[in-house]
């Protein structure tokens, strides 16, 4: 426990207390120093390393990185986008398996909420310049590796779920057109969902609704079957988690149902005309598992009132 505090000392605190340092060359030598340490620490016991995380907290550090570290313009820091993203990870990983002391409130009601705000703004800069720079993919790739930090995050502590669902960072995603944006916010709700299954219960009926909306949205509106299948499998399991939220779900997908099913999709046959249409073996065998996980999201969904079956399909 020594070895953590003492570095914590010796090193970060001193440097992120400086005042004789341009923020913009501050981060990237924060940076460097924390992933030393924890370089080093990552070969010793977890109780370490979760006492080097609980120093980080105590000392500060977690704070000035949720706040003044992340809300820089990385144009003008040494490594661009790359140093916040990878700032973002340590972060989000240095709120997980805290070993607290004492003040757990400030843990939990202060510091974890401003580090998923500052997560989100970041994710939220990163889309909106990967979109103004013509879908540039290295933007893309921070976008989605900021959102993987905030879904760690979440997974660790899910009462965060419902202040995710209602960032407006969060509702610009859910706003964009762009289905690299789409599969990443579905993703991140069916990783969710397949780690915690009593995440779902612990949402109100606002947030949940944010995740069918989204989710019923991109299953109507893409033709990625990727995103599609990502939306089904989500939809899916939150059917079979939360048996309150069904009538939540025959509402949102009964429209999608029925225009899925009158094209002739439910019928794995017809995935023979889009299997066709793909340029690899990979898309094709994406679209069947789309149709077959559809056919599968049609009964459960349905399954308590057959009659409305019979009438959609």
């Amino acid at each position: 426990m020594s070895f953590a505090r003492n570095d914590t000392d010796a090193g970060l605190r001193a440097l992120v207390a400086s005042t004789n340092i341009k923020p913009e060359q501050k981060v990237p030598q924060v940076l460097s120093k924390l992933q030393d340490i924890l370089n080093r620490i990552s070969v010793q016991d977890d109780r370490e390393l979760g006492a080097f995380k609980n120093a980080l907290f105590s000392h500060g550090i977690l704070q000035y990185c949720a706040g003044d570290a992340l809300k820089l313009n990385y144009a003008k820091v040494e490594g661009g986008y790359a140093t916040a993203t990878q700032l973002a990870e340590i972060l989000s990983s240095c709120c997980v398996g805290v070993d607290l002391g004492g003040d757990t409130e400030a843990f939990h009601r202060r510091l974890l909420p401003s580090v998923t705000d500052s997560l989100l703004s970041l994710a939220s800069r990163l889309m909106n310049r990967a979109l103004a720079e013509n879908g540039q993919r290295e933007m893309f790739r921070f976008f989605r590796k900021v959102m993987d930090s905030v879904c760690w995050l979440l997974k660790a502590h899910g009462h965060l779920a419902t202040q995710v669902l209602q960032s407006d960072h969060y509702e610009r995603m859910l706003m964009s057109e762009e289905e690299r944006v789409g599969t990443v916010c579905v993703s991140l709700w069916h990783q969710l969902l397949t780690a915690n299954s009593e995440l779902v219960a612990g949402l109100g009926k606002g947030p949940l609704s944010v995740i069918l909306d989204d989710v019923v949205y991109r299953m109507a509106h893409t033709s990625n079957p990727v995103v599609g299948g990502a939306a089904i499998r989500t939809l899916l399991l939150v059917a079979r988690q939360q048996e309150s939220a069904l009538q939540l779900i025959i509402h949102r997908f009964k429209d999608v149902a029925r225009g899925v099913c009158e094209s002739g999709v439910c019928d794995p046959g017809s995935m023979e005309i889009l299997s066709d249409q793909e340029e690899s073996e990979e898309s094709a065998q994406s679209c069947q598992n789309t149709a077959e996980e559809l056919q599968v999201c049609v009964a459960v969904t349905f399954s308590p009132i057959y009659d409305r079956v019979l009438y959609l399909c």
